[in-house]
């Protein structure tokens, strides 16, 4: 009687402090908006993963000391190191709790801020463009909202360039600066693009993806960019019936508008562009490639070691024009006489080539290309066991096993010297 008595007190103790720490941290979060909603969002998380970590050691602890005199426990010096023990492991349920989950809780909280804050957007665009009365004013009016001296959304990429990041956690898609934002989380996917007027920072992809959301809001016609292989990415507008190259991230007035710019605009700065596709608003995806640079004809040939023709190889496509293997999302996929061709941008790339075997048949081959030109490869792939993940799920259960051999033996070893 006297225990239900004691566990009941103890967990109420808990619960009311889980639902106290939830209210609080609620109402904050429906009161307070930009990186202070978000400073409080992951506060909220870690006092979650705290409280129900709490919650199970006292449930834990509560049936501990009811076994105490138990043999199965056997003396309270016994159940005090159990119990320094389970304080060990608590403390590791929580850290692993705060890390391995975050991302899905915080994914969750994006979507319903960014849902949240569609309104807002809608009627900040309205307010843009109220005294607009054409497609390219309404254009400038949205751009204007995007520049470097306003602080409506800080440029992550620039701040980097210039020093002021202290860490990046891709894992959790968080930067962390010296100066304002002084922290920020990147958007998790495309669909939660109002998610940007809380976070208010971002890089080209943030810029093009709520650049894109106003246009819409606005009837206008847009399409964003997408260059993964020189990883940046723009928006297109349609007026007139032409497309118009627009880059919120070059808004820098009154030196730059961000509208009009050259096709050949990122070209000149990375020297060769890759791959690049337009993706409407309805995630149509067009490749254009032929507005940004001149096209270059690559042909593929894959043999084995015998030289006989090999189908159904993926070919994968990746940049070296801006960083080091940056993936330019365009794949080729050879038919059954070994062959598949690709229209791609000059420079220098790295070609993945992967037929699904077990073992797996595979290449790597690190080519530079120039613009407008026609070329043949030959690949030849061989067996490469290091690219078969599965088949390190048995070997390392083969690893596990023998350790655990080595650990018995070594028990029973000690149990027989006693």
């Amino acid at each position: 009687m006297k225990f239900k008595i004691y566990l009941e007190k103890t967990l109420s103790k808990v619960l009311v402090a889980l639902l106290i720490s939830l209210f609080i941290n609620f109402i904050i979060l429906l009161l307070v908006d930009g990186p202070i909603w978000v400073l409080f969002c992951v506060t909220l998380w870690i006092l979650i993963c705290s409280n129900f970590g709490c919650l199970f050691f006292f449930l834990l602890k509560d049936y501990i000391l009811k076994k105490e005199k138990s043999e199965i426990i056997g003396g309270k010096i016994k159940v005090d190191k159990f119990l320094v023990f389970l304080k060990i492991c608590l403390i590791i349920f929580i850290l692993i709790s705060i890390v391995i989950l975050f991302p899905s809780y915080i994914k969750a909280m994006v979507h319903w801020k960014a849902e949240e804050n569609d309104l807002e957007l809608q009627r900040l665009t309205q307010d843009l463009i109220k005294n607009a009365n054409t497609d390219q004013e309404k254009t400038l009016s949205i751009l204007k909202w995007f520049d470097r001296s306003s602080e409506n959304i800080h440029n992550c990429w620039h701040l980097a360039v210039n020093g002021k990041m202290l860490v990046s956690i891709p894992y959790l898609n968080l930067l962390i600066f010296s100066v304002e934002p002084y922290f920020c989380f990147h958007t998790f996917g495309k669909d939660n693009p109002s998610w940007i007027l809380t976070s208010r920072c971002g890089a080209c992809e943030e810029y093009s993806l709520l650049f894109r959301e106003m246009a819409s809001i606005a009837n206008l016609t847009a399409r964003r960019v997408v260059c993964t292989g020189e990883n940046h990415l723009w928006d297109e507008i349609l007026i007139n019936g032409t497309w118009i190259v627009v880059d919120p991230t070059e808004v820098d007035l009154p030196l730059s508008s961000g509208f009009n710019l050259s096709t050949r605009f990122f070209e000149q700065k990375v020297k060769n562009v890759s791959h690049v596709y337009a993706e409407y608003q309805n995630g149509t995806i067009e490749d254009i490639t032929y507005r940004y640079t001149n096209l270059t004809n690559v042909s593929f040939l894959t043999l084995d070691s015998s030289g006989n023709f090999i189908s159904d190889v993926k070919i994968r496509i990746l940049s070296n024009n801006k960083g080091r293997g940056l993936d330019t999302g365009l794949t080729c996929t050879t038919n059954n006489t070994g062959r598949c061709q690709i229209r791609i941008g000059g420079g220098s790339y790295t070609f993945v080539s992967e037929k699904e075997l077990i073992p797996p048949l595979y290449d790597e081959t690190t080519i530079s290309l120039a613009e407008g030109e026609i070329y043949n490869f030959t690949i030849i792939l061989k067996s490469d066991l290091t690219k078969s993940p599965i088949l390190f799920i048995p070997i390392l259960a083969v690893i596990i096993f023998l350790i655990f051999l080595i650990y018995v033996r070594k028990k029973v070893i000690k149990k027989s010297k006693l």
